[in-house]
């Protein structure tokens, strides 16, 4: 998952599905025992290559979202044991990018459950994702002022957004603010 506006020229011949701000960059995985392998690696999906195969988006799509269930393992995580705890979604087999959790219905609705109420998500790197509820959360500018300062500091390559998002009534991910 990359950022699309910081990624157009990457995304120039990638087939892609956009979500938000972002692009979901299909690739397939060029390892030889790829299920034991301790993470992905692969090549992207050209827009070519797509052609090739016939298959309907939808059915890929599907199919990739499948495959991010079985080889992944999206954990909200308590980061420290304070009243108001940082939490954060992460891959706890480290195979795909935390930041495909925005990606998992079914995760989301555990971490609204678990938490009761809406919360916000930042975007920390491509990695992880940082859960603030509702009743926790400054204002979205604050957050993204943020997010904004922190991405200074981190590897371009990291980076996927300086948005806010935001998981409530609607049980999807839309962009705060």
């Amino acid at each position: 998952m990359v950022n699309r506006k910081w990624n157009e020229q990457y995304l120039e011949h990638k087939y892609y599905v956009p979500f938000l701000d972002l692009a979901v960059v299909y690739y397939i995985d060029t390892q030889l025992d790829y299920k034991n392998a301790p993470e992905h690696r692969g090549t992207a999906v050209t827009k070519d290559i797509f052609k090739i195969w016939s298959v309907e988006p939808e059915v890929i799509w599907k199919q990739v979202l499948e495959n991010m269930g079985k080889e992944s393992l999206f954990l909200m995580l308590v980061v420290t044991e304070e009243e108001n705890s940082l939490m954060t979604f992460e891959d706890a087999f480290q195979k795909n990018q935390g930041a495909l959790a925005l990606l998992q219905k079914s995760i989301l609705d555990e971490a609204k459950k678990k938490l009761e109420e809406p919360f916000y998500i930042l975007p920390v790197s491509i990695f992880e994702l940082m859960i603030v509820p509702e009743s926790q959360a400054d204002e979205v500018e604050e957050m993204k002022k943020a997010i904004i300062e922190s991405n200074h500091e981190m590897p371009v390559e990291y980076l996927l957004s300086n948005n806010v998002y935001y998981y409530g009534e609607k049980e999807e991910v839309e962009i705060a603010g």
